[in-house]
């Protein structure tokens, strides 16, 4: 499909990967929207201003990440505009090779300060000024914003590296040439580090979020604020030490899992590098 893609949309392969891509940004920021929603308890025209500036807000933010792509892809599309049997100048073909391989971790950083800029701080300044609402459901909003989208980000990371597979191989067999001593180094240990823990970290925050916002409401209730002061209390007390507790753990089984795996991994590359320097003697 991809492929399929490449092969039609040629220069304006950027664009194609990024209106593709969005569809995930744009189901990021509604579960934003819902989960406010079901965390918060908001009068009916708060609720109705915060989620008509969410529609526009998240319209707007996943719209513009589409020319903050185009903005440093210039090469990459040069060169995709060149026929597909065409050679592609060598010197245009090594930096578009670069601009594609740097792509997803330079695509990602951008989004990440520019998304919840846009988003989260214009939300909150608008409902203080209009309701005057207090810090805790602003700051709600904006660590909500925050993990969504790097839960987002760690998807979409992904999603066009895979995208960018295509175009890096096709400009290597049309002249292009990658010096890996300059390209960023990564770490497969490291994204299974940081995906675990992402995932168990946004868990955990949620659903201790969520129980905390449920006691907040319950005791605004002056009848059972008197009834259950300690008990609610003592839930949020307890909410935020599961909530500590679970993300400090996951966090070390992620790097548990990821050792354990890479590590497997890099046996076998020590074994692949000793048979092909002529030592026969080693086993898995």
């Amino acid at each position: 499909m991809i492929e399929w893609i490449y092969r039609k949309s040629r220069h304006h392969f950027v664009t194609a990967m990024m209106l593709c891509t969005r569809l995930i940004g744009s189901i990021g920021g509604g579960f934003v929207v819902f989960y406010v929603l079901l965390s918060t308890h908001m009068p009916k025209e708060v609720q109705d201003r915060f989620v008509s500036n969410a529609i526009y807000l998240i319209i707007f933010a996943v719209s513009m990440t589409i020319p903050i792509a185009l903005m440093h892809t210039r090469n990459l599309r040069k060169a995709l505009h060149i026929a597909f049997d065409c050679i592609v100048p060598r010197e245009l073909a090594d930096r578009a090779l670069k601009e594609a391989i740097r792509f997803p971790l330079r695509q990602n950083i951008l989004e990440a300060i520019f998304v919840p800029s846009v988003t989260a701080l214009p939300m909150c300044l608008d409902l203080n000024a209009r309701f005057n609402l207090g810090w805790p459901f602003m700051l709600q909003i904006i660590i909500t914003t925050y993990l969504a989208v790097g839960l987002v980000l760690f998807i979409t990371f992904f999603g066009s590296e895979r995208w960018m597979a295509i175009p890096i191989a096709d400009l290597m067999k049309r002249g292009g040439g990658i010096d890996f001593d300059q390209m960023p180094r990564d770490s497969l240990k490291k994204r299974m580090v940081w995906c675990f823990g992402l995932i168990i970290m946004l868990t955990s925050v949620l659903v201790g979020a969520l129980v905390h916002s449920k006691t907040v409401d319950l005791s605004q209730n002056p009848e059972l604020h008197e009834l259950f002061e300690n008990t609610l209390g003592q839930i949020r007390q307890h909410a935020t030490y599961v909530t500590i507790g679970s993300i400090i753990v996951g966090c070390a089984y992620s790097h548990w899992l990821a050792e354990s795996i890479t590590g497997r991994m890099k046996n076998l590359v020590n074994i692949m590098q000793a048979v092909q320097a002529g030592d026969l003697s080693v086993r898995a």
